[in-house]
This record gives structure tokens, C-alpha cells and sequence, in this order.
């Protein structure tokens, strides 16, 4: 975890790399088959080492993010219980968890389904979508509330608290008092 005001950068045993933005906290799990995060509050980057035999998810708030050889950021919004996720290398998939666990409570593990592909513990079928570099996407329980393409400026503006630099360009204040 990450106090206010402070980062983090973290390997993971897989030689994946986690950069954690002020006040987040989050765990990890590579017990099972699948190299599981759970970020419980703030911002995560995550450069993900490759492996195909094990899936990288991240389980956030109601939802998840699986990374498909990739680098992305995951933010949870607490006000709104959304999920901000910001893709600047490759491929993820969001998928929204209608009755997943709260974000305080640690989610179930995932199991595998007949295809071999993984479902969350006695959940329906997930609604996935994928997005790719250059695109952000909120989503939260329910589904997908929006896609939108980012321009490299703005990729640079939001993921500059990387390095230790906060950029606010029309934000209400409120988010930037929060963020500060």
C-alpha cells in the first residue's frame, strides 16, 4: 500500500511491474492459475511480464481487468464506484461483475469454465469488452458506461503522477482536491 503523497514501484515474482499512485493498496495472488490482483483503493500502472499460461487479472471494485500482454492503469473511483482503466501498450479486456464482492471484501477466486476460459465464482457469464492502446474505458458493475479514444498528450497528462507530477486540465475541483 501507498500512503497519501507516496509511490510505489513493486516487481512482482513474475517480473511484472507495479506502480502504485498515491494512497492506493493492493494484493496479489499467483497460488492459482491465474496471476491475480486485487486493488482495493487509488491507482495502479501495471507492465505486465508475458505468459500466456497464466492470465494476469486485475479484480477491482466490481469488475476486472484481464491483460493481454500489456501496459495499463486501473484507478477505482470510490464516489462513483466506477473503474477507470487507461491502456497505453496493447490489449485488455474490462468485464463488468454484476454481484461481485465489494471492493473492501476480498473477491472470490476465479474458476474455470468448460472452455478452459475463467468465470468468477458463481457469477453469470461475464459481458467483456477489449480495448486497445490509445483508449480509455470506465466501466462499473452493471457494464461499460464509455469507450473513448486518448490522444498521446492526454495519455502523457494522466499517467504523469508516474513521474511524481500531477497535471489537472478542466478537472472539477473537487477531483483535484481529492487527488492532492
Amino acid at each position: 500500500f501507498t500512503a497519501v503523497g507516496e509511490q510505489k514501484t513493486i516487481t512482482l515474482p513474475d517480473n511484472s511491474v507495479v506502480q502504485l499512485n498515491t494512497n492506493s493498496r493492493l494484493k496479489f495472488d499467483y497460488r492459482g492459475a491465474v496471476r491475480a490482483i486485487y486493488l482495493y483503493e487509488g491507482e495502479a500502472h501495471f507492465s505486465v511480464a508475458k505468459n500466456p499460461d497464466r492470465p494476469f487479472e486485475v479484480f477491482v471494485g466490481a469488475g476486472r481487468v484481464r491483460a493481454v500482454g500489456t501496459a495499463f492503469s486501473v484507478m477505482l473511483n470510490k464516489r462513483s464506484d466506477s473503474i477507470n482503466v487507461l491502456v497505453n501498450e496493447g490489449v485488455v479486456e474490462v468485464v463488468p461483475e454484476v454481484g461481485a464482492p465489494g471492493s473492501e471484501a476480498l473477491p472470490e477466486q476465479p474458476v474455470a469454465d468448460d472452455s478452459g476460459g475463467l468465470v468468477p465464482a458463481e457469477s453469470p457469464p461475464p459481458r467483456s469488452q477489449r480495448v486497445v492502446a490509445g483508449n480509455a474505458v470506465v466501466f462499473d458493475r452493471e457494464a461499460v458506461q464509455a469507450v473513448e479514444v486518448v490522444k498521446d498528450e492526454e495519455m502523457q497528462r494522466r499517467l504523469a503522477w508516474q513521474e511524481g507530477l500531477l497535471v489537472f486540465s478542466g478537472e472539477p475541483l473537487e477531483d483535484v482536491v481529492t487527488q492532492i
